[in-house]
């Protein structure tokens, strides 16, 4: 998020420490690609890139199977003072390896990017349209869903600017219209175990950890979340044709991807404690995703050398 917009005080405020996930009606926000080789990210200047809008009936990529031509979304102007895009499916949003834009819809975009002089954003759109070619690794293709919110605070705002909402304002109650914002989780504390003896204990999120093991080793990995961060907010329902809020608790899970293959893993159910034994020597990385399921995300890496 670049900017916060015109109706920020119309929403309850985040705790300091907390990252907003979600963008509200009005915030500038800028949407940047990381994109990794092997190795190491890619630099964005090697990006030629273009963000094409979705048709919301067809996936991203059937949509970009339609066009002729690569044209600029057309543009109006609200009654309530925001541009409002058109979204023809496969219009051009804008260009550039990173977009930086007002968030007035929840259209779904996708980035089509070329990454050689002699293949272009273009050429990666004509790609598609064929069976692929060896050019198509010269491509690179995502698909990118963000939502406004929370609805229930702006849910005037939201028909004021033509904006589809779930429920009409009039039956929104007070309790929904005080819902605080998404927010990322964050990671807590580490605590890594090697054959049953602590290596590491730490009482903060650190987001590059770095454990020593020998191959053949036990190893059990536990982190926590921060206490505040799984957040309650409202759910809407149809109770004989009336609206119905309940409210709801995120319950934050973490996935683990690995550089590298895991002997007898095992993970508890939520994937805040994990167990594995170390199967070769050499260096490779553990990453922990935690999701709130709602898109809040917080990414975290472990280093583990082994011998």
């Amino acid at each position: 998020m670049i900017a916060r917009g015109p109706y920020a005080d119309m929403i309850v405020g985040l705790r300091p420490e907390q990252e907003q996930e979600e963008a509200s009606i009005g915030d500038v926000v800028r949407l940047t690609p990381v994109i990794v080789d092997e190795t190491e990210p890619l630099a964005l200047d090697r990006l030629n890139a273009v963000w094409i809008a979705c048709d919301p009936e067809l996936s991203c990529l059937d949509t970009v199977r339609t066009i002729e031509e690569l044209a600029p979304c057309e543009t109006s102007v609200t009654s309530a003072g925001f541009t409002s895009y058109t979204h023809d499916p496969g219009c051009v949003v804008g260009t550039g390896p990173e977009l930086e834009r007002v968030r007035n819809a929840n259209n779904p975009l996708f980035m089509i990017a070329g990454m050689s002089d002699a293949v272009d954003a273009e050429a990666c759109v004509r790609l598609l349209e064929g069976p692929g070619d060896a050019s198509q690794r010269d491509c690179v293709y995502a698909s990118v869903q963000t939502i406004i919110g929370p609805e229930w605070p702006l849910v005037e705002v939201f028909e004021a600017n033509e904006l589809p909402v779930q429920v009409p304002s009039e039956e929104v109650a007070i309790p929904p219209r005080r819902q605080e914002p998404n927010a990322h989780p964050e990671f807590a504390s580490w605590s890594v175990f090697v054959n049953d003896s602590l290596v590491l204990d730490t009482s903060h999120g650190d987001e590059n950890l770095h454990v020593t093991a020998s191959v053949g080793e036990r190893v059990r990995i536990g982190t926590t979340m921060r206490a505040f961060d799984e957040q309650e907010y409202f759910v809407v329902s149809d109770e004989d044709g009336a609206a119905r809020f309940s409210r709801a608790s995120e319950r934050i899970s973490v996935e683990w991807l690995s550089s590298e293959a895991l002997s007898a893993f095992e993970s508890s159910s939520n994937g805040l404690e994990i167990e594995f034994t170390v199967l070769e020597s050499g260096d490779y990385v553990l990453y922990a995703v935690a999701g709130d399921g709602r898109g809040g995300v917080a990414v975290a890496s472990l280093a583990i050398n082994s011998s």
